[in-house]
């Protein structure tokens, strides 16, 4: 399956009633981007503080993403809003399977793989934020050098201090949203195995729906909104 395949199918089941709940409001696209820096032997994970002024979230670090515009396919506005975020020009070239391949236009033209990993929404706010939707999330690893990478970040939007964050240290960084699932899920649909994993499981285990039909456990809504302090 092609990841537009993979998109129309998580769709169809939400707007079914099958799988992730349909919630309405603005709909957007996250992106996880991941970098394997061969010369450092780290998996680095690309975040950016949210504005202060954000209404939602403020000051929480989060992932590159933006809202869907009008006639605008999910795939074409993770491109575009992940540009805008972090200055890195990504161009899918060819998306007859999955993963997409992917080339950084401007990064040497290194190539990528670029997977859909899922749609996420909650009705809850303190998850979800106050204009409700949903995000679909797409997953890049690339092999390369972060301190090439670096040479070209920089958003044009509203994403402040971009850093690359040790995949080992995710499970103690608090991110806007339902990212940390995000991510984690992301993790696992690229491969990427932590010196904590065992936290990230726990972790993923309690996004698991209870017996009573709770989407999100007691446990994630602390670790969302009452997480430990940032380490940086």
């Amino acid at each position: 399956n092609d990841v537009l395949g993979q998109v129309a199918k998580e769709i169809k089941m939400a707007s079914e009633g099958k799988g992730q709940q349909f919630i309405p409001g603005r709909q957007t696209v996250d992106i996880v981007f991941v970098v394997h820096d061969a010369a450092k032997n780290k998996n680095y994970l690309l975040i950016g503080k949210r504005n202060a002024s954000k209404i939602d979230f403020p000051n929480y670090y989060a992932i590159p993403g933006s809202a869907i515009l009008e006639f605008e396919s999910a795939i074409n506005a993770a491109q575009r809003s992940f540009r805008m975020e972090t200055g890195i020009d990504i161009s899918v070239v060819d998306n007859s399977c999955e993963p997409a391949k992917a080339i950084l236009n401007n990064i040497d033209n290194l190539p990528a793989d670029m997977y859909f990993t899922g749609i996420y929404a909650s009705a809850d706010e303190r998850i979800n934020g106050t204009r409700g939707g949903g995000s679909q999330c797409f997953a890049i690893l690339i092999e390369g050098s972060t301190d090439r990478i670096r040479e070209v970040l920089g958003s044009e939007h509203d994403m402040d201090e971009l850093l690359f964050l040790d995949c080992d240290d995710v499970h103690r960084t608090d991110f806007a949203f339902d990212q940390k699932r995000m991510v984690t899920d992301s993790f696992v649909k690229l491969g990427i195995h932590c010196d904590n994993g065992e936290r990230l499981q726990v972790y993923y285990d309690d996004m698991s729906p209870s017996s009573d039909g709770v989407s999100r456990s007691e446990a994630h809504l602390k670790g969302i909104l009452h997480g430990a302090s940032h380490t940086y």
